[in-house]
């Protein structure tokens, strides 16, 4: 939480029959929740089910995605960074799953 103390929004779409999921990280309270927030984030991710996985895994890199449209980010692009390397560091967990 220290690495990224903010309040993140990630919209993923192209879920489960075409579904969008809204998830709230709040690193500052230590929270991860489903829901379409209207609370104030610092950044908003979105992408798709599978880059989301892909990039959590290690797959598929943050800016790279970023770069190619598959990552939009509103708000605090640099927090957006920081998140990245926390999500980095899961990779070899998420994968053993």
């Amino acid at each position: 939480a220290k690495k990224a103390p903010g309040v993140f929004q990630f919209v993923i779409t192209k879920g489960p029959s075409g579904s969008t999921g809204h998830w709230v990280v709040d690193m500052k309270a230590g929270e991860v929740r489903e829901e379409k927030s209207n609370a104030k984030v610092d950044c908003t991710m979105t992408l798709s089910d599978a880059d989301f996985v892909a990039m959590v895994q290690g797959k598929l890199a943050a800016q790279k995605a970023f770069m190619t449209g598959k990552l939009k980010i509103g708000g605090n692009m640099m927090l957006a960074q920081k998140f990245s390397a926390v999500t980095s560091k899961l990779g070899d967990k998420v994968s053993k799953l």
